[in-house]
């Protein structure tokens, strides 16, 4: 099954700030650099209420965080829900949901 969730801004700075979800795992791209995590390789899912974000956690440390106001996070939400629930993303994606119906 082929998957491509691609996160942006309403706007012009979609640009600068892509991410994009695929059937082998997440990237997500600032200013030309690059940082990519497979599904496999992420330990945890959060929500960050705070930020509004979904953040996904490597193994290695390594952080990408889905902001609550970018086009497509809902899906990237429904994703980790039913990819990464035994990592929280069951949890994360459903308090994602709580916070965009708050603002």
């Amino acid at each position: 099954m082929a998957l491509a969730v691609t996160l942006g801004a309403e706007s012009d700075l979609s640009r600068q700030w892509p991410a994009v979800a695929r059937t082998d795992g997440m990237e997500h791209g600032v200013w030309g650099r690059s940082r990519r995590l497979g599904w496999s390789e992420i330990e945890r899912v959060s929500h960050n209420r705070r930020m509004g974000a979904l953040v996904f956690e490597g193994r290695g440390g390594e952080r990408i965080r889905a902001s609550g106001y970018l086009t497509g996070v809902l899906t990237l939400g429904d994703l980790a829900e039913r990819r990464l629930a035994d990592r929280g993303g069951d949890l994360a994606a459903q308090a994602l949901r709580a916070h965009r119906v708050k603002r």
